[in-house]
């Protein structure tokens, strides 16, 4: 029978000898919303628009998502979520994260799932050093809100997300041809099937593009085809460096630390010790409690559930954010970066001339550091929606299909790595320190390493004729010259 919109009424009625007995359902048939949600998404706007629109079922609320958050998702096919059971390539959980990965929803396609009347959100808010884990509820009459204090059992006491190693997150759609398990590959291919057939309102209102080689693909500026799992792995760093940046920076004796972490021969290794690796890792506990590391050749032995995931450098991104504020904030800083020219953003040692120039913004020496610094700031950590995309493009002939990008998220860790140490000896004076914590020679045995032994003899065979020598100084402002 026809349903039209707003209320229908089916009636059953059923005879048997001398009884009869009547059914009667009442079918509300949505009406098309005709509005959208605003493209930078919010717990607050959301909540506001679901009581302007009366928006009262999942189908109706991602019918009104704002188009980048049609396009941009993945499809979890083999979950590790609570409802786990209930996910498959026939019923795929969908994570959408519009531009950014700012705001970060899932839901479920199979109607027996717990929750399928439900959305969850995660959504990043840096100010306060944190995320906000929430379910927007539609199973009463009307939409429902609710933060679960369930949520921090798996995504720490700062709600951070839960992901993978970019590529490596085993059970999503496109993870990888090089580091899919047996089987995985098949399944990818058999939601690609489903999804292109299907009639769920979950599913047939996501925006789906597709490569030559028919894997599904973000289109992005300059006609760049993304892998969505790629994409989403790169996104979500730059936010949780932010709420560990923002952590971080609130409390007290904040200058001290960002000196020391600045200074440090290995600054990830301060950050480590002063962030607890439940909340700077995306990534899930094994079944023993302890992080481990996600073998890359598609293996993963039980109980493993993830990998300890800091990639794209995290903590190094962590850094970036205390060089900005620094060259911001203290005037001796400001001035090193005003007064150097952005040939000198980046380390010439292992990069070529075309590598550094696809990494800057500028052409070499027509722009200072600081101009390189803050666009670099404003385009990875200030912009966002259609702004950030029209900005962004990624590095690696692997990710995409054509067109070679020239500006990619890799300058901001590249950078730190390199200007911490000039950015140090502007802070702090030298210790008198003058010692090394590691010295090694690459083809060359000379045996333990002592700070205070200042004199080596090794053996090596005719066939060794070079060696690369790497000395960490134990004052990450102390200058090394290798002769």
């Amino acid at each position: 029978m026809d349903l039209d919109e707003g209320s229908n009424t089916v009636v059953v009625t059923v005879v048997a000898g001398g009884s009869t007995t009547t059914y009667t359902v009442v079918v509300t048939r949505e009406a098309p919303l005709g509005a959208t949600m605003p493209e930078r998404l919010t717990e607050a706007n959301v909540t506001s628009f679901l009581a302007d629109q009366g928006i009262f079922s999942v189908e109706q609320f991602i019918e009104a998502l704002p188009p980048l958050h049609k396009r941009h998702f993945v499809a979890v096919l083999r979950s590790q979520s609570p409802v786990a059971d209930f996910v498959s390539v026939h019923h795929p959980r969908i994570v959408s994260w519009g531009a950014d990965a700012e705001f970060l929803l899932t839901w479920t396609t199979d109607p027996a799932s717990p929750g399928h009347r439900s959305v969850e959100f995660l959504a990043a808010v840096p100010d306060e050093g944190r995320w906000t884990a929430g379910v927007i509820d539609f199973s009463g009459a009307d939409p429902a809100v609710r933060r679960p204090a369930t949520c921090a059992g798996c995504h720490s006491d700062i709600d951070r997300p839960i992901w993978g190693v970019s590529q490596a997150w085993h059970g999503t759609e496109s993870s990888g041809a090089n580091v899919q398990p047996q089987g995985e590959a098949e399944q990818e291919a058999a939601f690609a099937r489903k999804i292109a057939a299907t009639s769920d309102p979950r599913l047939a209102q996501l925006e789906l593009t597709y490569a030559a080689n028919g894997r599904r693909r973000l289109a992005v500026p300059r006609q760049i085809k993304v892998d969505p799992n790629w994409e989403f792995t790169h996104r979500l760093p730059l936010r949780q460096a932010e709420v560990l940046f923002n952590r971080l920076g609130s409390q007290p004796g904040y200058s001290g630390l960002a000196t020391s972490v600045i200074c440090a021969a290995s600054p990830t290794v301060v950050l480590r010790e002063e962030i607890s690796r439940s909340r700077h890792h995306l990534a899930r506990l094994s079944g023993s409690g302890d992080f481990v590391q996600m073998p890359t050749n598609g293996t993963v032995p039980p109980p493993v559930q993830a990998s300890e995931y800091s990639y794209e450098g995290v903590l190094t991104h962590v850094l970036f954010l205390m060089l900005h504020r620094a060259a911001k904030t203290i005037p001796e800083v400001g001035r090193l970066y005003e007064t150097t020219t952005n040939d000198e953003f980046l380390s010439r040692t292992g990069n070529t001339e075309s590598v550094i120039k696809s990494l800057l913004e500028y052409p070499t020496g027509s722009a200072t550091t600081m101009q390189e610094l803050d666009t670099a700031y404003e385009d990875f950590h200030t912009l966002r929606g259609q702004a950030s995309l029209a900005r962004r493009t990624v590095r690696g002939t692997w990710a995409f299909d054509t067109a070679t990008p020239r500006y990619g998220q890799g300058v901001l860790a590249a950078h730190a790595r390199h200007f911490a140490p000039r950015v140090c000896r502007a802070i702090a004076p030298l210790s008198d320190d003058a010692h090394l914590v590691g010295l090694t020679l690459s083809g060359v045995d000379i045996g333990t390493f002592d700070p205070e032994t200042t004199a080596y003899a090794a053996r090596v065979g005719a066939g060794v004729t070079a060696t690369t020598v790497t000395a960490t100084p134990r004052d990450g402002a102390a200058t090394v010259a290798i002769a």
